[in-house]
């Protein structure tokens, strides 16, 4: 062979083997291509669940918020038809005292208070003599048990 012949020889060689590594960097491409594709799905399809998730997440919590925020309204709207601290007077607490845990025991107070005014009035009344009374007439326990019965204001 001339070495023109030669020449051209090592070049279409050389040519070929550039269009071999060429076409093998176009095959990884390919894969890479294919790789990061079904990737880039999958990372998709992961942000969309979490999309999903977290939107399910907001409406629960606005759902939440809507409720808490009615249940705000109607306490508002009941607790504005009474006046707190006229009750705390009536009640006779002082500054500071809890007046919804004292409205209770002060209502369990009267209704013992009550029932007793009741059993003197009715003993008066049938003209009998309670055993409590220790054998003093009538008029005097009803007075005392009138006198337990005022309101007596705290110091």
């Amino acid at each position: 062979m001339t070495p023109n012949k030669l020449e051209a020889s090592d070049a279409m060689i050389a040519d070929r083997d550039r269009w071999r590594e060429k076409a093998e960097q176009l095959a990884v491409t390919c894969y890479s291509w294919e790789a990061n594709w079904k990737i880039a799905v999958e990372n998709n399809l992961k942000l969309y669940r979490k999309n999903v998730r977290l939107k399910n997440e907001r409406d629960k919590a606005r759902q939440q918020r809507d409720e808490l925020q009615q249940w705000k309204n109607d306490q508002m709207t009941v607790n504005s038809e009474w006046d707190m601290q006229t009750v705390g007077k009536l009640l006779n607490l002082r500054i500071g005292e809890s007046i919804t845990l004292n409205i209770e025991p002060k209502i369990r107070e009267l209704i013992n208070q009550r029932d007793r005014l009741e059993e003197a009035l009715r003993d008066i009344a049938n003209g009998t003599k309670c055993q409590e009374c220790g054998g003093e007439d009538q008029a005097r326990f009803a007075r005392e048990a009138l006198q337990s019965l005022t309101y007596q204001p705290k110091p």
